[in-house]
């Protein structure tokens, strides 16, 4: 923080060289209980940071696969630090061969905090043999009689001095300078939830702070604070009276907070950067949520910009360990605003802090919440359209990835609408929309102590949510299909007729048909799992005594439906002529009396 004021540190001091003890005069402020979202309940696999650092010389990129249960994936690594942010769980880290030099060893990283790998590649030493003419790129030729290698011309840039013992060309090695305007500058992009398992980070390994102060306006400005440590309390007369001022980062835009209220705020150039890795996952995802929530988001409606960044700068120190000069590390902080003077306590603004607390603690409890219909599957049918509505309410505040192929939707108020334009399965993501405050946040961390305060100096947070709350639709279209079953009767009669032969096709011409069957035992043939739309059906062949059926037939077909065709054969016609014989003679016997049924 800016503008420290001690007045009673010397007290202290005094009592720690007499080895008197404070004693409390009155209670100890307790710690506040709130309804806050209790980060750990969290089912969403952790997150961490992979810094893989480098000694590539600046312009050279070195190609690396990234393995893991979830699939592999390219990267690149660049000069100096490159930051990366990836699931909790075990990578195989396999470099890709680069000419002249000498990579380093495949490893695995188990992932489950964050993590920094140093890696080394070594240029390769050049032997006789693969020394090279700089007149005429062959190889150099070596003296016979001293069997040397040729020495190379000291005007050129290429290595001129050769190790007579060895044999070897001694190579000068270049020591890479890391430039931050040379860097290639990576940001986080998250068009999809599973767009890729990697998210770059902002790249630069150092901070440059620009403090902006915060003025004491009214009485309703929260500018001036007293803080104790919780263990000890205000009783004994022993705390620090701070101002506010705000901390820009004069490259990515982004303001940061204080981390600590009994140290000093930098302001200055080049502090090294760091990823939280201090505090647990829980902690960084509690103090994540609350800057995301009370200040970077717009903060709370009906407050100033002044008043959400000094609330939410209060509240990060009351839910985060500290460093106290009392107690020393692990202590916590407990606050109270004070008069402009820092005279006295000032109870109305500290009302006024916690009807802006509650109201952060119910935007923070409706952030986790997402739409009502996340988690379902839906079925679709080519063609069909499907409308869901966020019975939740938060639908707006939601940002959707990468479409499946073969799906469209629309989203209104509340409400998104579905259609499948060809056959899928695939999961529509959707995202909490936090802009560009999603991704990896990082700390400033300034070496020493501010000589106006004698205080070290305090590191400050810029905060990113680095697992904002996701949901997804899962959705698989089909073609819609019927089924068509035709029944062959006799005609005139209910007797079923086997052995008919009947094609099916889309043209009435019956070019081209689709399928062919024989009538059963029981006079049928079933067509199933044919797309909706318009048939035509023909006998092709008649069984054995009837007559061919020269009809063709229409049928429609809809989705999930079997639709019945009925047809039938009569039996071919004609007059018998019947001869009665002898069976001895085989003579014809006359006035036969002969009956047909």
């Amino acid at each position: 923080m800016r503008n420290f004021k001690t007045l009673t540190l010397i007290v202290l001091l005094i009592a720690l060289l007499t080895g008197a003890s404070f004693a409390e005069s009155e209670a100890v402020p307790p710690t506040e209980q709130t309804n806050e979202m209790d980060v750990t309940e969290q089912t969403e696999t952790p997150k961490y940071s992979l810094s893989i650092q480098t000694n590539l010389p600046e312009g050279l990129i070195s190609q690396v696969t990234l393995q893991s249960a979830n699939g592999s994936q390219m990267i690149e690594l660049i000069p100096g630090t490159n930051y990366f942010v990836l699931p909790e769980g075990s990578y195989e880290i396999v470099y890709s061969a680069i000419e002249g030099y000498d990579i380093p060893e495949a490893q695995v990283v188990l992932l489950s905090q964050d993590t920094t790998l140093v890696t080394e590649y070594l240029a390769q030493e050049l032997t006789n043999s693969e020394s090279l003419d700089p007149e005429t790129t062959e190889p150099a030729i070596t003296n016979p009689e001293t069997t040397e290698p040729a020495i190379t011309d000291p005007e050129t840039t290429e290595p001129a001095i050769t190790d007579p013992e060895t044999s070897e060309v001694a190579v000068s090695e270049t020591e890479s300078k890391e430039s931050d305007q040379d860097k290639q500058e990576q940001k986080v992009t998250t068009t999809s939830v599973t767009e890729s398992m990697i998210q770059p980070l902002a790249v630069g390994d150092t901070v440059n702070v620009q403090i902006i102060d915060i003025p004491y306006y009214d009485a309703t400005t929260p500018a001036h604070i007293h803080v104790a440590d919780a263990s000890i309390g205000f009783g004994t007369g022993l705390w620090l009276n701070q101002g506010f001022g705000k901390f820009l980062d004069t490259a990515t835009g982004m303001i940061g907070f204080c981390l600590n209220p009994f140290e000093a705020g930098p302001n200055g150039t080049n502090y090294p950067k760091d990823y939280f890795t201090k505090y647990t996952t829980a902690m960084r995802k509690e103090a994540e949520i609350i800057a995301v929530n009370g200040y970077y988001l717009g903060g709370i409606n009906g407050y100033t910009d002044d008043q959400n960044f000094i609330f939410t700068q209060r509240r990060l120190w009351e839910i985060l360990p500290v460093e106290s000069p009392f107690t020393g590390d692990n202590a916590r902080a407990v606050l109270r605003f004070a008069t402009g003077d820092w005279s006295a306590p000032n109870p109305a603004l500290d009302t006024i802090y916690q009807s802006w607390l509650g109201s952060l603690n119910q935007k923070i409890a409706n952030y986790s919440v997402v739409p009502s219909f996340s988690g379902q599957a839906i079925n679709l049918k080519v063609g069909q359209s499907i409308t869901l509505t966020d019975t939740n309410g938060v639908l707006s505040q939601y940002r959707f990835g990468t479409t499946p192929a073969g799906i469209t939707y629309t989203v209104s108020g509340n409400t998104i609408t579905i259609t499948a334009t060809s056959t899928t399965t695939g999961n529509l993501e959707f995202v909490r929309n936090i802009q560009n405050y999603e991704g990896v946040g990082y700390i400033t961390e300034k070496p020493g102590t501010d000589p106006a305060t004698g205080l070290p100096y305090q590191d400050l947070g810029f905060f990113r949510d680095r697992d904002p709350a996701y949901g997804s639709i899962t959705i698989t279209a089909t073609i819609p299909v019927g089924n068509v079953t035709l029944t062959k009767t006799q005609t005139g009669t209910t007797t079923q007729v086997a052995g008919a032969t009947y094609a099916i096709s889309t043209s009435n011409t019956m070019t081209n048909p689709i399928s062919t069957g024989i009538t059963n035992a029981s006079g049928q043939i079933s067509w199933t799992g044919l797309e909706v739309g318009t048939y035509y059906v023909k006998e092709t062949q008649a069984p054995i005594g009837y007559v061919l059926d020269p009809s063709v037939y229409t049928v429609t077909v809809t989705d999930g439906q079997t639709t019945a065709l009925n047809v039938q054969d009569r039996l071919i016609a004609g007059t018998p002529t019947i001869t009665k014989i002898d069976i001895s003679t085989e003579a014809p016997l006359p006035n036969t009396v002969i009956e047909l049924y």
